[in-house]
């Protein structure tokens, strides 16, 4: 009885230090955002006015439409912000304080999924807290494009179910579907995102038909279909009213050819193009540390899960990476296109950290070892003040 005891009083205290180490995050998120809007930052394209305008004039004739096939964007943000600003009618702030909550969403989100692959409240820490210190993070933080909006529905989403594939948690499946459903109806980015880690699911489907688990085989059935909901809905109406597959991205494609001269590169720089982006948007620490964390995962047991978020990175990176042979990268801010590998690379920054600095500790002994933790966090802190300055 008293074990247990002091087991619950151990998770109370050890909940309330996260609650608070959040806190101080959210509390520097918004000093960053103060700094940002002092020194003239506003946006990081036109898009985000563009976007204002539509969610304000949705505001002034509120109607439901979820298949908007004639419009260049898909609906979700416009219902969200044209919900706010029927109460708040400032288009300028309005859009950015639900971005900002997004980024707050993200970043507990990954804080979750980091202290759950990795077990390690230090992990978990210094990956949120190099991801406050992205630029890409920080600057879309506070102006209304896409990414937090659709990336923090996706990452809650892949929480979700990442929990529930090893527990079962009661509900985790259906919650990871609407999430996932969610974060397709803000950008089209997210339907790779989405399928990606469905097909990297496919292998637990596979088990539980062996298995004969046939509960948790529904289950994830109707998880995929959840997910997909709303593009497969979205899709179908589409068609029906303009006779093409993905009209609405016809006018991006359109315009992104004009921008780039007609874009006609080499196959080989199109299919390269993500990676590069990947490349230019990171420090050289964020590859040392990367190195670190693999070999030291490799020997690790149990690490599957801890390699899904890396995984469902590499495996977007190539799908992109085609898809752009095939067509045209953004115009506005394509650098905004990092921030997702970034994210799903911070584990492995924070675990690179975290056990270079235990590292020594089976050959030191004593106060030399202090001077590991010194050096594994000077490495860390060059790492974030590296990655935020420009380049």
């Amino acid at each position: 009885m008293q074990r247990v005891l002091a087991r619950a009083v151990s998770m109370v205290h050890r909940r309330g230090f996260v609650y608070i180490y959040l806190g101080i995050l959210f509390l520097l998120k918004i000093a960053i955002q103060v700094v940002l809007y002092q020194r003239g930052f506003i946006s990081v394209s036109a898009d985000e006015f563009a976007r204002g305008i539509r969610a304000a004039q949705w505001a002034l004739q509120p109607r439901l439409d979820l298949f908007e096939a004639e419009e260049a964007w898909l609906p979700f943000e416009k219902y969200l912000n044209g919900l706010l600003l029927l109460i708040w009618p400032d288009v300028m702030m309005a859009p950015r304080v639900t971005a900002f909550i997004a980024s707050c969403l993200l970043l507990i989100a990954l804080f979750w999924l980091v202290y759950y692959l990795f077990g390690k409240f230090s992990v978990a820490a210094l990956a949120s807290l190099f991801v406050v210190f992205q630029p890409w993070y920080a600057w879309l933080s506070g102006t209304p494009m896409l990414e937090m909006y659709y990336l923090a529905c996706f990452l809650v989403g892949l929480v979700f179910l990442v929990i529930w594939l090893n527990e079962e948690r009661r509900g985790y499946w259906f919650w990871a579907g609407c999430c996932f459903m969610l974060a397709s109806g803000f950008h089209a980015q997210s339907w790779t995102m989405i399928n990606i880690v469905n097909l990297l699911t496919v292998v637990d489907l596979y088990q539980y038909i062996r298995q004969k688990q046939y509960r948790r085989i529904w289950r994830l059935l109707i998880f995929y279909c959840l997910g997909n909901a709303f593009i497969i809905a979205f899709t179908i109406v589409e068609f029906a009213r303009t006779g093409r597959l993905f009209n609405f991205l016809a006018e991006h494609t359109s315009y992104s050819k004009w921008f780039y001269g007609g874009y006609n590169v080499s196959v080989l720089e199109k299919f390269l193009y993500y990676p590069k982006l990947v490349i230019q948007n990171s420090s050289g620490v964020v590859w040392v540390l990367m190195a670190a964390a693999l070999a030291f995962l490799w020997r690790d047991r149990d690490h599957r899960w801890r390699f899904f978020p890396l995984t469902v990175a590499a495996l977007v990176l190539c799908l992109n990476s085609v898809i752009n042979v095939f067509s045209v990268p953004a115009t506005a801010a394509p650098g905004r296109y990092s921030l997702f590998y970034i994210l799903m690379l911070s584990p492995y920054l924070a675990y690179g950290a975290y056990r270079l600095a235990l590292w020594p500790a089976i050959f030191i002994q004593g106060s030399y070892l202090y001077v590991d933790y010194v050096v594994s966090g000077a490495v860390f802190v060059w790492g974030l003040v590296g990655h935020f300055s420009p380049s």
